[in-house]
C-alpha cells in the first residue's frame, strides 16, 4: 500500500550546530550559530539497494576528498558559502551538483531547525502561553530576537552559568530598561521597540521559575512524529548517528515513541553519511545568509541591511545548484510537517525566500534582464512578505513592523 502503512520505510538522521553543553562560553564563541539543525532521510526499504549504489558511487568519485576514509560535509568549508553558491569554486559547484542529483522522487526529507535561545525564552514565559490576549508567541520572538541582536552579556552569562531562575529574569527586565533608557533618545524611530519591551517587562515581572536551562533533545522528533502521522507511515525503522554513551538523542527519541529506533556508526551507514551532507549544507547557507543580514543593532537608527551583489552574480550550474536545492526543500514529497521550526525562524525563512527567489528565473540570461543594484532589493521585498505572513499567523493582530522594529522594509 503506498502511503505507508504497509510499506516498510528505513530513516536515517543527523544533525549540525548542535552544542552539547550551552552555556556562556559556547554562545560567545565566534564560531556559535544560534540554530540547531536536524535532518532525516528515508525512503522505502525496497530501494535501499538502488539508493545506496548511487549514493556510493557519489561518495566513490570523491573518494579524494574523504575524511578518515569517509566523505562528509566539512569537505566543503564555511568560507565557500560566503555569497552563497556565488562564491564555490568550479569543483564544489561539481560535487554539490552530482549530491543533489541523488535525491530522486522515491526519497523522503524531514527537517527541522530549532532557535536555542528561543527555547530559553520559552521556559520562561511557559506560564503565559494560554493566557487570553496576550500574543504571548510574538513576545518570545520579541524577547529572542532582542537577546539574539543585542547580545546583552549579563543576561547571557546569567541563562548560559544555568544561575537560578529569579537571577535571569532580573538580569533580563535591567537589560530591557536600559534599552528603553536608550531608546527614548530617539523616541520617533524607536517607539514600537520600547513598546513591546515595556509588555515584555509587565510579563517578566510576574514570572515565577524558569523550570530548566538544559537542552531538550525531543523537539526534532516532535515534527518528525507529526510528518510520519501526515505520511501515514507506521512501518519503519530509524538509525541515529552514534553519539557516544550518554545516549541523549536516542532516549529523546524513544520517550516521543519513536520506534525501532538504534544507533549506528556513520562508517555503517550510508543513509547517514547523506544526512550529514544535507544537514551541513542547510546549516551552512542559512548561517552565511545570517552573517550577511546582520545588522549592527547599536546604532541609533535602523539600517536596512541588503544581501551583497555577489549573492547574485550567478553562472548557470551555480543558479542549477538552487533550483535543485529548491526541488529538494520545498517540492520533493512535500508535507506539511516536512519541516519544523520555532516560532524564532528568520534564517529559515530568509533560505527558504531565497530559493524561491532564485527559482522563479529559468536561466541566468533571465536574471541579467533585472537591474544588477536592484536583486537585493527584490529579494528583500520578498522575504519581508515571507515574515509578515508568517507573524500573522503566529502573532493576530500584531503586525510585522511592531515585532521586528521601526521600518517594515528591513529584516
Amino acid at each position: 500500500m503506498k502511503g505507508g502503512v504497509y510499506m516498510e520505510y528505513k530513516f536515517y538522521y543527523d544533525e549540525s550546530e548542535h552544542s552539547r553543553k550551552i552555556n556562556y562560553q559556547t554562545i560567545t564563541a565566534s564560531n556559535f550559530y544560534d540554530n540547531f539543525v536536524t535532518v532525516i532521510v528515508g525512503w522505502d526499504s525496497a530501494r535501499e539497494c538502488q539508493i545506496k549504489e548511487m549514493y556510493e558511487a557519489f561518495e566513490a568519485k570523491y573518494k579524494d576528498r574523504a575524511s578518515h576514509g569517509e566523505l562528509k560535509s566539512t569537505t566543503i568549508k564555511q568560507n565557500q558559502f560566503k555569497y552563497g553558491f556565488s562564491s564555490l569554486n568550479k569543483q564544489n559547484v561539481q560535487l554539490l551538483e552530482d549530491f543533489l542529483s541523488v535525491f530522486t522522487e522515491d526519497i523522503h526529507v524531514y527537517f527541522s531547525v530549532i532557535s536555542k535561545v528561543e527555547y530559553i525564552v520559552r521556559q520562561i514565559l511557559e506560564e503565559y502561553e494560554d493566557i487570553p490576549f496576550i500574543y504571548i508567541q510574538a513576545m518570545e520572538y520579541s524577547l529572542t530576537k532582542a537577546i539574539l541582536a543585542y547580545k546583552p552579556e549579563n543576561v547571557l552569562k546569567s541563562i548560559y552559568e544555568q544561575e537560578s531562575s529569579e537571577r535571569i529574569v532580573k538580569e533580563i527586565i535591567k537589560f530591557l530598561n536600559e534599552r528603553i533608557d536608550y531608546d527614548m533618545g530617539n523616541i520617533e524611530l524607536k517607539e514600537r521597540e520600547i513598546s513591546t519591551f515595556k509588555q515584555l517587562i509587565f510579563l517578566l515581572n510576574s514570572v515565577q521559575k524558569v523550570k530548566q536551562v538544559e537542552w531538550n533533545y525531543e523537539i526534532p522528533f516532535v515534527g518528525f512524529q507529526l510528518f510520519l502521522e501526515e505520511k501515514n507511515i507506521e512501518n519503519y525503522t530509524m538509525i541515529l548517528d552514534k553519539e557516544g554513551d550518554c545516549q541523549n538523542t536516542l532516549k529523546a527519541a524513544e520517550k516521543i515513541n519513536i520506534k525501532n529506533i538504534s544507533e549506528g556508526d556513520y562508517k555503517d551507514y550510508f543513509g547517514i553519511r547523506m544526512s550529514d551532507m544535507l544537514v551541513g549544507l542547510i546549516t551552512k547557507m542559512m548561517k552565511s545568509l545570517s552573517d550577511a543580514l546582520r545588522t549592527d543593532s547599536t546604532t541609533e537608527k535602523p539600517v536596512k541591511k541588503l544581501l551583497g551583489e555577489q549573492w547574485f552574480v550567478l553562472n548557470e550550474k551555480q543558479l542549477s545548484l538552487y533550483k535543485k536545492m529548491y526541488y529538494i526543500i520545498l517540492k520533493l514529497n512535500d508535507a506539511w510537517y516536512k519541516s519544523f521550526a520555532g516560532i524564532y525562524a528568520d534564517d529559515l525563512i530568509a533560505f527558504i525566500g531565497l530559493l524561491e527567489y532564485m527559482n522563479q528565473y529559468d536561466c541566468v540570461e533571465d536574471m541579467k534582464k533585472q537591474d544588477e543594484k536592484m536583486q537585493s532589493e527584490y529579494f528583500n521585498t520578498c522575504v519581508c512578505q515571507r515574515l509578515d505572513n508568517h507573524f500573522r499567523n503566529i502573532a493576530g493582530e500584531v503586525s510585522l513592523d511592531q515585532i521586528l522594529g521601526d521600518e517594515e522594509d528591513t529584516f
